[in-house]
């Protein structure tokens, strides 16, 4: 069985502190989130297969993101 995510979270990895932020922030309430940090133990699979269960993607932007 597939699981299925509310919220994929994409961003640079020089932002990943207010990111994580951001991630805390949609778990607390209450939607099921993809972050990397969390979630991939090994490989890009996991990404690939993390978004393509996912409802919807937040690409976060920023001058890191370029």
């Amino acid at each position: 069985m597939v699981r299925r995510w509310d919220v994929f979270v994409s961003y640079a990895h020089e932002d990943q502190a207010w990111v994580q932020g951001l991630a805390d922030n949609l778990h607390r309430a209450g939607r099921d989130v993809y972050f990397d940090r969390w979630e991939v133990v090994g490989g890009d699979r996991q990404l690939q297969q993390g978004l393509e269960s996912s409802q919807v993607m937040v690409l976060v932007v920023s001058r890191a993101a370029r």
